[in-house]
Formats: structure tokens, sequence, C-alpha cells
């Protein structure tokens, strides 16, 4: 939205007043003359002056040669899956959304591990330079549930913060995760995951304007996911990295190639492993 057009002043002999202080954003003059306030971060919700808020929406499709889980750091299906994300931002950093996944190798796209669809709300804010996210996430699987018996809750907590390198192009953010699984038959009192986490961005690798290169490495432990009162803990190294192509600006990006790794620590005795994956997708912004 446009504030108000302003009147031009009225001539005076008295000399101009003394400059007024200028709020932390500044306005921005557009082509048809009037002042327009330019786009600030949505996810802050200590500032109340500036502009409306306006709906924003995001959609993911992901291709990946297997499916490698976060937080439980086990390869759930071995073969080639496909991951959809549909998120919307509401006022005052809130969101929610909802995320499904299912195999490609039978004949009705579903899995053969069950497949999952993920609602999910949460808050993104910041506050003395930190990014902070809550998030609660509801893990329903269908229409077979291999790895627990009956759907779980995920309880997700962050703090980030990011740094500006003095390589142009490059910034690294470093980010504490905690989050929570809820109780299932198969680990029975819930499991505690930490997941500290550190991102390096390059952006317009070699001069390309349109690419950007990101990666990002994990320490993934938990307390375990075997059996109740025999449960071992996993401590898991977690790669990601990707070529991102704007295809429309942010509007239309596009992941070709990306790449997962896990490489276990300690041995969990649980049947966890070493995996990688490939990976593909497309990003569309509203």
């Amino acid at each position: 939205w446009h504030p108000p057009p302003q009147h031009p002043p009225q001539p005076s002999p008295d000399p101009p007043p003394a400059p007024q202080p200028q709020p932390s954003f500044s306005l921005a003059s557009a082509s048809d003359g009037q002042a327009t306030y330019p786009e600030r971060d949505w996810r802050d919700p200590l500032l109340f002056d500036g502009p409306r808020w306006q709906p924003h929406a995001r959609l993911t499709v992901t291709l990946l040669q297997q499916y490698l889980a976060l937080r439980i750091s086990r390869s759930l299906h071995d073969s080639w899956v496909l991951w959809t994300d549909a998120a919307f931002e509401l006022p005052q950093g809130f969101y929610l959304g909802l995320w499904h996944y299912m195999g490609l190798d039978d004949n009705d796209l579903s899995s053969n591990s069950g497949d999952e669809l993920d609602p999910y709300v949460g808050w993104k804010g910041s506050l003395a330079g930190l990014d902070f996210r809550l998030e609660s996430i509801y893990f329903n699987l269908h229409p077979i549930e291999t790895w627990y018996r009956g759907d779980v809750w995920a309880q997700s907590s962050a703090v980030a913060k990011r740094f500006e390198l003095p390589w142009p192009g490059h910034s690294l953010r470093l980010e504490a995760q905690v989050d929570w699984l809820s109780k299932a038959d198969d680990f029975s009192n819930g499991a505690l995951v930490l997941l500290p986490n550190v991102t390096h961005a390059w952006e317009h690798p070699f001069g390309v304007q349109t690419l950007k290169f990101q990666h990002k490495a994990w320490l993934a432990w938990d307390d375990g996911f075997d059996g109740p009162k025999n449960s071992s803990d996993g401590l898991f190294l977690r790669y990601d990295a990707g070529l991102y192509w704007e295809l429309k600006g942010d509007e239309v990006v596009l992941l070709f190639p990306g790449f997962t790794g896990l490489l276990a620590l300690t041995d969990p005795h649980d049947g966890r492993e070493n995996e990688a994956s490939l990976n593909f997708g497309l990003k569309f912004s509203f």
C-alpha cells in the first residue's frame, strides 16, 4: 500500500526547520513521485510500524533418491520419493503448512513404507539480532506404519544468528535446534533430538547472477529410537548441499542438483547406517 501523498511545503519567510530524525526504515520514492515503504521482514513481530502485512505463500516440490529423515537419522524409503511442502505466512510471524511424502515405486504412487501427511504450525521472530523459531508438527502416517506405531507429535525450537563474511556474497548462519518427539509404542518415553547446524551461502558464484550455492552441516544426536527400555543413543553428521537457480527472481527457484549425506559417528545398534541421496526441486513463492 502507499501512504497518503505529501503536500509540497508552502512558501515561508522563516528558515526551514531542522531535519527530523528518520525512522529505522527509510522511505523510497516510487516512479510516480509518491513515497512508498520498502518491504521489511514479515517475521519480525516486534515492529508494528511500517507497511501493512500482506499474505505470502510457498510451494516446494522435491524429487529425492531416497527419504533420509532428519530427526531420526534413518533412511525411511530407499527408492525415489516425492516431497511436497505448502506453507502460508500469517500476520506477526505466524505460519502454517502441510508437508506430504510418497514413494514412486508402485502403481498407486504410495510408499511401501507408508505415506506421510504432516500439518504444521509455527512462529518466527527476531530479537536482539537473533532469529527465533517455534514449531509444532503432527506426523500422520498412512496407510501402514513401519518405523513407529501410532502418529507422533514433534515440538521444535531453534535460535540462529547470521553473519556476513568479509568476502562479497558469502554469509554464515549458526543455529541451535532442539526437538522433542512425543511418546509412541516404539519409544515409550518419547525422544529428544539435538540438531546444531551451520549454513554457508555463496550468492552469485563465479559471477553467475541467477545462481546461489548453499550447503549445511548438522550434528544430529538423539537418545534412541529402539524398543521401549532398549534405546541407544545415536550421533550422526548430516550434510545438505545444492545449487539454486533463479528462474524468475525469488518467485521460481530450481534446485539442480542437490545432495544429502548421512554419516554415523557412533554405532546406535539399531540398524541405522551411512546413507546418501541426490535431490532435485522446484520452489514457487507467491
